[in-house]
């Protein structure tokens, strides 16, 4: 959506979405002829809706389309002109679209604004930055909308917006005291001792990654007992001091007996005063590493990430599908990541003027959004646009858990759910097996601590491992 990526300098603006309904065949993405115009005036919702209208056939025909329909993504539409192009233009689609834009927004999304957001977007640079060839990829974009769209961006400026360039904006940073962080060494020198206590062990791997270990099925006695039991593998999400939040959640919930267990830490996000960070090539890289070193070349583990922690669980997943025999998406930012309005709810802190409407947005907003190594991370050493984790990439002999807080303030949990929706229909039992389970009620991360969540988590798991534990069965009989 064109909103996801560019703020209004005025109070009173109109903000655009393009919402998507009919349909084009390979990748091409489905359209309808709608264009909506919402009036966010004064802090309010008042929505004013520009709709061609379309003949009783062609609504016939989108009301009988199998597949849910889609919000228009600026990376991903153009994304998809450029397969066009490259591919042979209108071979590669049923029918020509046309996108018939308001005046409102053909007077607010000139060109140098576009420019100046294309040009982080595919290239992470200002515009003034760009070589000959990537300016001449700018044009190509511009000619696949005027050519296969019918549809022209003007020249010149608007000064009523401002791109949202994730690593080329200067971040909004509330400097904590160092008490601040010294609270945070004690949370996290509090769960050292109760994972010391409890038969875990710290170790670092080759490029620098930390992690936790502990082998609770160490005989082979224990080993025969608990052969359905697969190593667990965990990535936190944004937390203070790291994994110490998550213990209860981990212990009770999870549960660490009989199996072996990897905890990974990741200082980037932990509130600590940290520049140390890890690309995702030298993560992944530890992670099989630690793998390999404690639970053998060959093994296939339990993947489990929440909230930030599902990027890194798609690094792995996107590097080493194998040996994944069972992912579980807490809160998953990372499905969808270019639609669903994380930054502006997170990375650009759009809380700032919404802090006080809600008691969790307003933690959010102090606690994470605006802290000074956790923003030097998501905005100088993260690239968002490049860790989505797409269904379909999940090996097909793994299974794969959604967990949905559908209160969330940070992703747009109902359009993942949809996405989710799409994906299985879509597969009709081809692919991966991928379920996903919904809280009503529930807002961002509080599942960690709800004991009634966890009762709802358990029986889901243990629901998919007796498929794993007919199929072992099976091949042992054989």
């Amino acid at each position: 959506m064109v909103e996801s990526y560019f703020i209004k300098k005025q109070e009173a603006s109109t903000t655009f979405s393009w919402s998507f309904g009919a349909s084009c065949t390979t990748n091409a993405c489905t359209t309808s002829k709608d264009l909506d115009v919402h009036d966010n005036s004064n802090g309010g919702d008042r929505e004013k809706t520009l709709t061609n209208q379309t003949s009783d056939e062609e609504t016939t025909k989108e009301k009988k389309m199998k597949s849910p329909s889609k919000e228009f993504c600026w990376d991903n539409f153009l994304s998809k002109g450029f397969s066009w192009m490259e591919h042979g233009g209108e071979d590669n689609h049923e029918e020509k679209i046309t996108i018939t834009p308001s005046k409102e927004f053909v007077n607010t999304y000139r060109r140098d604004n576009l420019d100046d957001f294309l040009s982080w977007a595919f290239f992470c640079k200002h515009r003034d930055q760009l070589s000959d060839w990537e300016v001449e990829e700018l044009h190509k974009c511009y000619k696949v909308m005027r050519d296969d769209l019918n549809f022209d961006i003007l020249p010149g400026k608007s000064d009523a917006i401002i791109p949202l360039r994730l690593n080329l904006d200067e971040p909004l940073i509330l400097f904590r005291p160092l008490v601040f962080y010294g609270f945070v060494y004690f949370l996290k020198a509090l769960a050292w001792s109760v994972l010391l206590f409890c038969g875990f062990r710290r170790y670092r791997s080759s490029n620098g990654l930390t992690y936790w270990f502990r082998d609770d099925c160490d005989s082979a006695a224990r080993r025969a007992k608990h052969h359905d039991e697969v190593p667990l593998v965990f990535f936190h999400g944004i937390s203070p001091g790291g994994v110490t939040m998550y213990l209860p959640f981990l212990f009770n919930c999870l549960g660490l007996g009989g199996r072996q267990a990897f905890l990974f830490e990741s200082p980037g996000i932990s509130m600590e005063m940290s520049m140390k960070i890890l690309s995702e090539d030298d993560t992944v890289s530890d992670v099989r590493e630690a793998i390999d070193r404690h639970a053998g070349v060959e093994t296939r583990v339990q993947v489990v990430g929440h909230s930030f922690g599902t990027f890194t669980a798609a690094w792995f997943n996107h590097s080493f599908p194998q040996r994944v025999r069972q992912i579980l998406l807490f809160d998953p930012v990372s499905i969808l990541v270019a639609d669903n309005m994380v930054y502006q709810n997170f990375v650009f802190a759009r809380g700032a003027q919404e802090a006080v409407t809600t008691s969790s947005r307003l933690a959010t907003f102090l606690m994470a959004s605006t802290e000074a190594y956790m923003q030097y991370y998501l905005r100088r050493k993260f690239f968002w646009y490049n860790n989505e984790i797409y269904l379909d990439d999940i090996d097909q002999q793994a299974k794969a858990l959604v967990f949905l807080s559908m209160k969330d303030e940070i992703l747009d949990a109902h359009r993942v759910a949809q996405e989710v929706d799409r994906f299985t229909i879509e597969q009709q039992g081809k692919g991966p097996v991928v379920e996903k389970f919904c809280w009503p009620d529930s807002k961002h991360g509080d599942f960690v601590m709800d004991r009634h969540a966890w009762k709802g988590i358990r029986k889901a798991i243990e629901a998919q491992k007796m498929t794993f534990v007919k199929t072992y069965e099976a091949k042992k009989e054989r």
